[in-house]
């Protein structure tokens, strides 16, 4: 969520309205799913934001990818530009350090990167980043649909469940690092292939740069996967006393 303003009041009216609008979409929901008499609304609300928020990105990816193919440019936020500096006349040492606070450097290593009529390769790259950050962004609300449509329906331990913790684990480490790696190598390839050897912006290393996030949340599935598998077997054995 983005939302902005001329000063900082401005900016936390703008996101308390878009957080109110979910309020709202969430309370209505919540309050449908009790007049229906359901078993538990909580998980009505989980499934029914957790599938809209999937249709809706799945819609704007393919938007994406149509445009990034049919566009005579392409654009992407890249941290590949080489670093530069402006103002020049950085001060150093103790000397000529300013006693009120001054602005003495302002470094750029991010760029907004906008291509005119791009080669083939350079849209692919784009377009699979695209797709795999975007696969690793669903891939937890799929498996959250998936449980809670499984929960709802009266069955929390489903096979179902577990399976797909399992291989949403390895779908989110894949296509999240993936994702990375290829946005990290890609772009600078790309920059490397528009900008001179010399001329300001130039990338003289390739680097890869990732948060690890995606590591982090295969980890947590595959833990919630066990828990859930145990918990299966529990249920089984406690049926079987029955």
């Amino acid at each position: 969520m983005t939302a902005g303003g001329e000063n900082p009041g401005a900016a936390l009216w703008m996101a308390a309205a878009v957080l109110g609008v979910i309020a709202i979409v969430v309370a209505f929901i919540f309050w449908r799913a009790k007049r229906s008499g359901s078993r538990s609304a909580v998980l009505d609300v989980v499934l029914i934001l957790s599938s809209w928020f999937v249709v809706i990105s799945m819609f704007v990816l393919a938007l994406q990818v149509i445009t990034t193919f049919s566009s005579s440019w392409i654009e992407f936020s890249t941290s590949s530009v080489g670093p530069y500096s402006m103002p020049t006349g950085c001060f150093s040492g103790t000397a000529d350090r300013p006693v009120e606070p001054t602005l003495a450097c302002l470094s750029y290593d991010h760029a907004r990167a906008t291509v005119s009529s791009p080669a083939a390769w350079m849209r692919w790259i784009v377009v699979g980043t695209q797709v795999l950050s975007t696969a690793a962004l669903l891939t937890p609300f799929v498996i959250v649909a998936i449980s809670s449509f499984q929960a709802a329906a009266g069955r929390p331990f489903h096979a179902l469940t577990t399976r797909s913790m399992y291989i949403g684990a390895v779908v989110v480490a894949v296509t999240g690092l993936g994702s990375d790696v290829l946005s990290s190598i890609g772009q600078t390839a790309i920059l490397r292939g528009l900008i001179g050897r010399g001329d300001a912006g130039y990338p003289e290393f390739f680097y890869v740069q990732s948060t690890l996030w995606p590591l982090g949340a295969a980890l947590l599935l595959a833990a919630l996967a066990a828990i859930f598998r145990h918990g299966a077997q529990l249920q089984r054995d406690t049926e079987g006393l029955v």
